[in-house]
């Protein structure tokens, strides 16, 4: 081991044995921080016992102060102060909280700190296999920001911050899916809520039908001719074409649709961005040409097995995003046929989109907070 001297940021010298540097500076800081936190323990302890509740209150919203600005108010504290000894106080307050400061530390940035999932989400549309995938993108994205920059702020690996945020993002955002929607379903089996629309088996329209009616054969007929079918886009490009045709019967029929209604009808036949970029992706994908290629850059990088792999998961990712598409068709026109059946909204549950994104983020930040854990 060697010998380190080291000037700390409140200008005093140590001399401190390691094996690095980085080592030695850790030490340094681990044993600085035990002193101001056993010094501010025995000021709390000569004080009087009624100020401990405002002490432990004043810990706890220091605490989360902290956390919702990644570490910017102490950061800032101790450059107005010239050394480090904010930073230091406000760790050492985080300490004495505990778990009940780690569980507020982890709801206020969850809570607080902005996410634009929901919007994202809301934006892109394109079906709930599309959303999911979405939305996981992006949590993932904006959690390895919040990462990097929350080790940044408290002088650690920010790669390594990048890395547990991205990660506990993708995850908790899909883990806030899957438990909002078990909640979902558990409540809606436990309220015995009836959401299902009525069967409909006529195929011919009836003379001078009404909007429902109208909807109601050209799901009809879609399901017919989708049996047919075999591959995904083939069946959606049956929906989209007896949709086609309830969206150009004339004006005056078309007028007994509401303007919401008839924005529905544009988004069964045009697509949202979400059900038509993943249908572009997916047909580039799910190629066999682009497979071969795949496969001879894989095999000249890492071997034939790796080239293999490559183009297998390829023409999956290909196959399943267009099977996605199509759910986001079948997604679009399920939602203007219930809009036509005014008493049979669909059942939510108890759990919305934003509170599933919520548990994710609750989950990412528990992730973030144990990483930085002195």
């Amino acid at each position: 081991m060697a010998k380190f001297e080291i000037t700390a940021p409140d200008g005093k010298r140590y001399e401190v044995e390691a094996d690095t540097v980085d080592k030695a500076n850790a030490d340094l800081k681990a044993f600085r921080q035990q002193q101001v936190s056993q010094q501010q323990a025995s000021d709390i302890e000569a004080s009087p016992a009624w100020t401990r509740l405002f002490v432990a209150a004043h810990d706890l919203g220091r605490g989360a102060i902290d956390n919702l600005t990644l570490g910017g108010f102490s950061k800032l504290g101790d450059k107005l102060a010239g050394d480090d000894s904010v930073s230091m106080s406000t760790q050492a307050a985080k300490n004495r909280t505990g778990w009940a400061g780690t569980a507020l530390d982890i709801a206020t940035a969850a809570k607080y700190i902005p996410t634009a999932v929901p919007r994202v989400v809301g934006a892109v549309g394109g079906g709930p296999g599309v959303r999911s995938l979405v939305g996981t993108g992006v949590a993932g994205a904006e959690g390895a920001v919040v990462g990097g920059l929350d080790a940044a702020a408290h002088g650690q690996d920010i790669g390594q911050g990048g890395l547990v945020g991205g990660i506990g993002g993708a995850v908790g955002q899909k883990a806030g899916e899957l438990i909002g929607s078990g909640v979902n379903k558990v409540a809606k089996w436990w309220k015995g809520a009836k959401d299902d629309l009525p069967v409909y088996n006529i195929r011919d329209l009836s003379k001078n039908p009404n909007p429902q009616q109208r909807v109601n054969v050209a799901t009809t007929r879609s399901n017919d001719r989708m049996d047919l079918a075999e591959s995904p886009l083939a069946k959606q490009k049956i929906i989209k074409d007896e949709f086609q045709d309830v969206r150009t019967i004339p004006g005056k029929e078309l007028s007994k649709f509401t303007p919401e209604q008839r924005t529905m009808l544009d988004k069964v036949v045009k697509g949202d961005p979400g059900t038509n970029y993943s249908r572009a992706l997916g047909d580039f994908l799910d190629n066999k040409l682009a497979a071969i290629g795949t496969t001879a850059g894989g095999t000249a990088i890492a071997g034939p097995i790796t080239g293999g792999l490559l183009a297998t998961g390829q023409l999956a990712a290909g196959k399943s995003l267009k099977n996605m598409s199509l759910e986001g068709t079948k997604e679009a026109a399920e939602d203007l046929r219930r809009s036509l059946y005014t008493k049979i909204p669909k059942f939510q549950g108890p759990i919305s989109d934003e509170q599933k994104a919520l548990i994710g983020r609750l989950i990412r930040q528990g992730g973030l907070t144990i990483n930085s854990a002195p």
